[in-house]
């Protein structure tokens, strides 16, 4: 069934810069795309990702407003060029749809409220392959979208 935009389905594809990331939206190009799926390219954005370990401690410390001006423009650089990046892949795929950077704290808070927001028929990521030890002391994005989504999540292993 069509909504009233002509699209059957909405699929949401999480992403940052890594591999396994480009890698599940080929796999959702070459396996799943259909012409009149609507696609939500989603990245999820930290403010702290801005900052090195040493300089959000300093910052904790007093506000150094040369700093925090320089640092948010070179994340806001990082941040168009990521933009670009993802145009240009959407584009060379010819899937339709949009991109959307998402600003939370937690990861997984960060793509499921994109999931509710636009009714994704299903939600596709891309899994680092952490090794059992450290999946299970750091816990993954990915294991928390599966134990609390509501929708149909396809996990493309790195």
């Amino acid at each position: 069934m069509e909504d009233n935009t002509g699209h059957t389905r909405t699929v949401v594809i999480a992403m940052d810069s890594s591999p396994c990331a480009k890698k599940a939206f080929q796999w959702y190009v070459t396996n799943l795309h259909r012409p009149k799926d609507h696609v939500v390219v989603t990245s999820v954005v930290h403010v702290r990702d801005a900052f090195t370990t040493e300089q959000w401690q300093s910052l904790l410390r007093s506000i150094d407003s040369d700093m925090l001006s320089a640092n948010a423009e070179k994340y806001r650089h990082t941040l168009e060029l990521e933009l670009e990046d993802l145009t240009t892949m959407m584009k060379q795929a010819k899937v339709s749809g949009r991109i959307e950077f998402v600003h939370s704290y937690n990861a997984r808070k960060g793509i499921l409220a994109v999931v509710e927001d636009c009714k994704a028929n299903c939600l596709i990521v891309g899994s680092r392959g952490f090794k059992m030890f450290e999946k299970g002391i750091l816990g993954t994005t990915c294991e928390e979208l599966i134990q609390t989504s509501d929708v149909t999540i396809i996990l493309c292993p790195n």
